[in-house]
């Protein structure tokens, strides 16, 4: 393995174990400051607005000046944000998640890191999985911590992980390498995000892949946003007992991403059997999650905690194989601001039904993943009845789609 990947890997996992730290008290801290779980929601939709405004943005930028750059500042603004955040009002909350939605790159750029120094297909998809292997290991670790840390004082996660995102940051600028060496500095910056999502659905095969990738991440955000607060209401767990959960979540997807992707899925199964494969467990986790009984809750859970890390890693990997070379910070920049516009809607409507009815969150997943599935079986079909050299075009790591 070589030095870039093994700093990028340290990199998104301090990232997101500093993430998984907060993970079980935000949500319970905001309902405990307004009594709502309707404003939960826009908590987390504030975070994702801007996240969406910024996105496309941040991988011009880094299709533009280089990977290494952008990730710094997106670095910073995560420490900036979590102190902000942790003041404990209601508008430095909101200004602690407005800063870290406006540099909220971290992720897309550590996905372009790993696909510009890919060999090839087989190589990018197994970087990205050990990628959401490392992110799964943070947040066995976050969680635990953050439930520790609630137990001490409720805005202690928040002190903490802005002094773990600090540190990275300072790590990062000392060690952290450029990889996008052939970047087009007259490559035209990306500032509107309709304009880049205009842009990359153009390109026909990315455009059905980004449709089905926002189906998903409807479904993915609904459940993250409101798993704490649902326990929490339904089965009256604390913050910590939340943290045990997301722990056992982020050990369950670590070693799926981690050993399961290489050694048996990737071994016995191409990527569209795994993502069809998937979509179907997740709807049957729902499923399961909306029984309202407490096993078949917990089965739910951590079936969907094995479908959705596999979900993640072949769409990104199917994405970032269909966008060209030369603009694929631009077109991951898009898939994460995609992920951001699901994560304003989907905490809003999730909260909003939470209030009515707690099943009501769960079944529009359903609903989601149902008509993710029905899309996903239509491309893979049109895709067996082209050419050899014309799936050669839409998986190809450096080749254009014309």
């Amino acid at each position: 393995m070589n030095k870039a990947k093994i700093i990028i890997f340290i990199t998104v996992f301090l990232d997101m174990t500093g993430l998984g730290i907060v993970v079980p008290s935000l949500p319970i801290y905001v309902q405990n400051l307004t009594n709502s779980a309707f404003t939960v929601g826009l908590v987390f939709a504030v975070y994702a607005l801007f996240g969406f405004l910024v996105g496309p943005m941040l991988g011009s930028l880094s299709d533009r000046y280089g990977r290494r750059p952008i990730l710094l500042i997106s670095l910073l603004g995560t420490s900036i944000g979590w102190f902000t955040f942790s003041i404990g009002t209601l508008p430095f909350i909101i200004l602690g998640r407005t800063i870290n939605g406006i540099t909220s790159g971290n992720i897309s750029i550590a996905q372009s890191y790993l696909t510009d120094i890919a060999k090839d297909k087989q190589d990018r998809t197994h970087n990205l999985g050990l990628m959401g292997a490392i992110l799964g290991i943070g947040f066995v670790i976050g969680p635990a911590i953050g439930a520790a840390l609630s137990s001490i004082l409720m805005t202690f996660p928040f002190l903490v992980s802005g002094f773990l995102a600090l540190g990275n940051t300072i790590a990062a600028y000392f060690i952290l390498p450029e990889t996008h060496i052939n970047r087009n500095k007259d490559h035209k910056l990306t500032i509107n995000p309709f304009a880049g999502i205009k842009k990359a659905f153009s390109i026909p095969t990315v455009r059905v892949l980004l449709i089905i990738w926002f189906l998903y991440g409807l479904t993915m955000i609904n459940f993250n946003s409101i798993l704490a607060l649902y326990t929490h209401l339904a089965f009256g767990f604390t913050a910590s007992q939340n943290g045990l959960i997301l722990t056992g979540i982020g050990l369950v997807m670590a070693i799926n991403q981690g050993i399961l992707l290489k050694h048996f899925w990737l071994k016995f199964w191409i990527e569209s059997r795994i993502q069809i494969i998937s979509n179907i467990g997740m709807i049957i986790a729902l499923l399961l999650i909306t029984s309202g009984n407490f096993w078949l809750m917990l089965v739910g859970v951590f079936l969907q905690s094995f479908a959705q890390p596999l979900l993640r890693v072949v769409s990104n990997s199917e994405i970032s194989g269909a966008a060209p070379a030369h603009e694929r910070g631009e077109v991951l920049g898009v898939y994460q601001s995609l992920f951001f516009l699901a994560a304003i809607i989907s905490p809003i409507v999730g909260g909003r039904l939470l209030d009515i009815a707690l099943p009501l969150p769960w079944a529009i997943g359903i609903i989601y993943m149902a008509i993710a599935l029905l899309l996903l079986l239509m491309y893979y079909k049109k895709i067996a009845t082209v050419k050899p050299a014309e799936v050669d075009i839409t998986t190809g790591m450096e080749t254009e789609i014309k």
